[in-house]
């Protein structure tokens, strides 16, 4: 069974055709395989997703393991496909720090299983066609009657959840001036700058990291992973590192700017794996 997905009452995603599109600019854009299966699979979900979840979705098919950084790449692939067709900065994709990613639960998504082979137009999403009549009085009253009840259908969610939101907003306003408390700052240690980026590490490593100045081999091997530049230090600064000595792994959280309830703060994860 074949899935389409409306977006904010505007994009449409094919996932058989790997297309994004504006429905009312008619900008399109193209995504890789890969990258359409994690987008159908977060879409489908509507949760946190793992990433092992993604990587069974996007490249199950592949004869080789994929490199620990693809799926974080084709990530970007998805969020550059959504702000080209709108224009904007909306991020759809929301980063779970060494979790998973979940799609934007502020945006609305109508699934539309379509059992044919063919692919629907966007009158067939939109409003189903009216059963041909003798007369074109009927037909008209069908065709009236139907868009009257989609406008509702879609007009009674949005303002629920406009109110929803603001209630959100206000509780969230609330428990801010009352607490203080910040994840990434009351979390992470100040570790050195290098190369334009500031490394901040997990306080669970201080007593190894810090104190001992990394001369545990693995985590030295495991270090020298996250350093390997390859996401700009320009776009992202900050780096809030966690490394798992045991795991032969290494997670960072990269931002564009310090602090933890900014509105304008963008974060990414990194993935690696060491080679001990």
């Amino acid at each position: 069974m074949k899935h389409r997905f409306f977006i904010d009452n505007r994009y449409l995603f094919l996932p058989e055709k790997n297309t994004v599109k504006d429905t009312i600019t008619g900008k399109e854009t193209t995504l890789n395989t890969p990258a359409a299966r994690c987008l159908e699979t977060l879409l489908l979900n509507r949760r946190l997703v793992t990433h092992d979840e993604l990587y069974k979705s996007g490249w199950s098919d592949d004869e080789k393991e994929p490199a620990p950084n693809t799926l974080y790449q084709n990530i970007l692939l998805i969020r550059k496909a959504f702000k080209e067709v709108s224009g904007t900065n909306q991020d759809y994709i929301i980063t779970a720090p060494r979790k998973g990613f979940i799609f934007n639960k502020n945006s609305q998504v109508n699934v539309i299983k379509d059992q044919s082979n063919k692919s629907n137009t966007l009158a067939d999403i939109t409003m189903a066609t009216p059963v041909a009549s003798d007369t074109s009085e009927v037909k008209s009253s069908r065709v009236f009657s139907r868009f009257g009840f989609l406008k509702w259908r879609y007009f009674i969610p949005n303002l629920l959840f406009i109110l929803s939101f603001l209630l959100l907003m206000l509780f969230i306003m609330n428990m801010t001036s009352k607490n203080k408390h910040a994840i990434l700052s009351d979390n992470f240690t100040y570790y050195k700058e290098l190369e334009g980026c500031k490394y901040y590490v997990n306080n669970n490593m201080t007593n190894n990291f810090i104190e001992k100045k990394t001369e545990i081999s693995a985590i030295q091997a495991l270090w020298g992973k996250v350093t390997e530049n390859n996401i700009s230090c320009s776009v992202y600064p900050i780096r809030y590192v966690t490394i798992f000595e045991h795991e032969n792994t290494v997670r960072a959280l990269a931002c564009s700017q310090t602090g933890d309830s900014s509105a304008e703060q963008v974060c990414i994860t990194i993935y690696k794996r060491g080679h001990l």
